[in-house]
């Protein structure tokens, strides 16, 4: 089924007659010149394209809106289209009525200059296609076939390609085009190292963190972020970028160089972005996978001690109906109270409860502490590789944190700095730190606790 050229909306509003258009259309004697000249005027009002003739072009729809607003029956159209004569001298009418333009030569070099414009931005030949038809309406200019558009379309696509592959290709040295060619190099029963950098990790794991900042350092070693693509339009650099994604090595080694070397570099820069993005997903995943280990282990052990924890809250229900009891005195409420649960049961309840209240168990974030070296398995490859940045207006002693973080991590110190600061913390994390004298792994699990919970709010961002 065809596609419609245009919507319903379109319809109702550019073939609905002012009462100017129904002045020019009474101007006509007989009923079948008027319905066909009112339908030519709505077809090029709403198309922007006079019909085809021998035989003239009938659209259903247009032609029910017409005989509607006119009140005449649509099958005077037929006597209409016996009329060639007439019907070609009435396009010329409308078109000198309405004010448009037929296609020349001023008009085609308009419309080619527009075409390298867009085509610079825009790969797709439809979106260009529905772009330049937008064009003609609004510069009044009648438009041509879609055949001739498209030949149009071709000629000035093929322009603009060739510019922006001269142009990326010769923003690269030497040295930088060996370096992407030896990316499509594929030794003997292995993968191309352009196939490897093309692939994600599946599962968020450490090894996937380490793959990842991999990749970075790949395309780093090109030196490719140094090619200046801020003059190339965003949608263009992804659909090369999605270009190369579809092709193989030897596919792309085929490509002549310029072109090869464009979609490379389109390619490299927004694997690296795409490579930032998938570190930071990852990175809340791995701390979520954390939390949930930590909260379950908190949830077997509950499960664990379940009779500890009932029996003292059952020796907690006596106790707390004797100190209820208001004609006790001091004396008499010690006795009464050894007397409902004894001296040694609660000495032996108050030792098991002290892990769930001071202890191990007195909060999750203990066991995230636990699971430290865990997070030292991908924390210091983030952290060296993404630079953060805070909103200017924020006074968070956040960046400063990260810094130090990185510091320590280059010199391989595992003590922190006596003034070490814990502001940038929220208010329960610094009183957790504190309780746990600030030691190395409980200041950077906080730290990285709260960077995952800064980026998710949108306060923290990546250079």
């Amino acid at each position: 089924m065809k596609t419609p050229e245009y919507s319903h909306e379109q319809l109702v509003r550019d073939g609905q007659f002012t009462e100017k258009d129904l002045q020019e259309i009474r101007l006509r004697r007989h009923s079948y010149t008027k319905l066909g000249y009112a339908y030519q005027l709505a077809f090029i009002k709403i198309l922007n394209r006079l019909p085809q003739q021998e035989p003239l072009e009938i659209n259903d729809e247009i032609l029910s809106f017409v005989s509607i607003q006119l009140r005449l029956t649509n099958t005077h159209i037929e006597k209409y289209k016996l009329r060639q004569a007439t019907c070609s001298e009435h396009q010329e009418q409308i078109r000198k009525y309405l004010g448009l333009k037929r296609l020349n030569e001023p008009q085609e070099a308009l419309i080619e200059t527009f075409l390298y414009e867009e085509a610079c931005r825009i790969e797709q030949t439809n979106t260009l296609l529905v772009r330049v038809k937008e064009f003609l309406k609004q510069q009044r200019i009648l438009r041509p076939t879609d055949y001739t558009l498209k030949r149009y379309i071709m000629l000035q696509r093929e322009k603009a390609r060739q510019y922006i592959y001269k142009r990326l290709t010769s923003s690269l040295s030497e040295k930088q085009k060996k370096s992407i060619d030896s990316l499509l190099m594929v030794s003997e029963g292995r993968i191309s190292e352009f196939q490897r950098l093309k692939e994600n990790p599946k599962r968020a794991t450490p090894k996937g963190m380490l793959r990842l900042t991999s990749t970075l350092e790949a395309i780093q070693v090109i030196d490719v972020l140094a090619v200046d693509t801020s003059w190339l339009n965003n949608n263009y650099q992804r659909t090369l970028n999605h270009y190369a994604r579809r092709c193989s090595a030897n596919r792309l080694r085929d490509l002549n160089a310029q072109h090869r070397y464009a979609v490379m570099v389109c390619f490299l820069w927004q694997t690296y972005q795409d490579t930032v993005d998938y570190m930071i997903d990852m990175h809340g995943k791995l701390l979520a996978k954390v939390n949930k280990s930590a909260n379950k282990e908190l949830e077997k052990e509950t499960r664990k001690q379940r009779k500890l924890i009932r029996n003292s809250l059952k020796s907690y229900q006596e106790i707390g109906q004797v100190m209820l009891d208001e004609s006790l005195d001091t004396k008499q409420f010690h006795k009464a109270a050894f007397k409902a649960v004894s001296r040694e049961k609660v000495k032996e309840q108050l030792e098991g409860l002290n892990t769930w209240l001071d202890g191990k168990y007195s909060h999750i974030f203990k066991l995230v502490i636990q699971r430290h070296s865990y997070m030292r398995e991908f924390s210091p490859s983030l952290l060296k590789h993404l630079e953060f940045h805070l909103d200017q207006d924020s006074k968070s002693t956040l960046p400063e944190a990260i810094k130090l973080l990185k510091e320590l991590n280059e010199t391989n110190k595992r003590k922190l700095p006596d003034d070490v600061s814990i502001d940038f913390l929220s208010k329960p994390l610094q009183k957790l730190v504190l309780e746990e004298e600030t030691s190395k792994a409980s200041w950077e699990c906080a730290l990285l606790t709260t960077i995952d919970e800064q980026i998710k709010a949108g306060n923290l961002s990546l250079k």
